[in-house]
């Protein structure tokens, strides 16, 4: 009677030993998924915020050889856009954090769909219905204050 629990329980703890390095292994290979999937977008957006900014470029030099031009002053042109630069720096230091809290949120709005699909089992990255998804969404506490005011 002895042999047979030993033998059952030495049975039991290599199975439990077993399904605890399994699901080691299927938490490994799901953060992957996640780490692989977040990289592809990553490189996804770097390639066409590199390519933007080329095609942006090429357009500003070109405005500020249209103005030049219209003014008889390639300084004038240039000067024209420098200050339209100047005036975007502006307007990007003045709504710092609105920018930064929409980033958190459509970073945090990634994962929870990466997760939601790996949770659904759907592999499919593609957004199918227009419906926002308001999860994890955070008010940065610089905010907060502002809106208190």
């Amino acid at each position: 009677m002895e042999k047979d629990s030993g033998v059952f329980f030495r049975s039991f703890k290599d199975k439990i030993t077993d399904y605890a390095d399994l699901k080691l292994e299927y938490l490994k290979l799901s953060s992957y998924e996640i780490l692989g999937k977040a990289a592809g977008k990553l490189s996804y957006g770097l390639i066409l915020i590199l390519a933007g900014l080329g095609a942006v470029l090429f357009f500003l030099l070109a405005t500020a050889f249209f103005l030049g031009e219209l003014f008889h002053s390639f300084g004038l042109g240039f000067l024209c856009v420098t200050l339209f630069f100047v005036l975007v720096i502006g307007l990007v230091v003045l709504n710092k954090t609105w920018i930064k809290t929409k980033i958190i949120n459509k970073c945090l709005e990634g994962i929870t769909k990466l997760e939601e699909e790996l949770d659904n089992g759907d592999n499919s990255t593609e957004v199918t219905d227009n419906i926002p998804d308001t999860t994890g969404e955070i008010v940065l506490t610089e905010e907060r204050d502002q809106t208190a005011e």
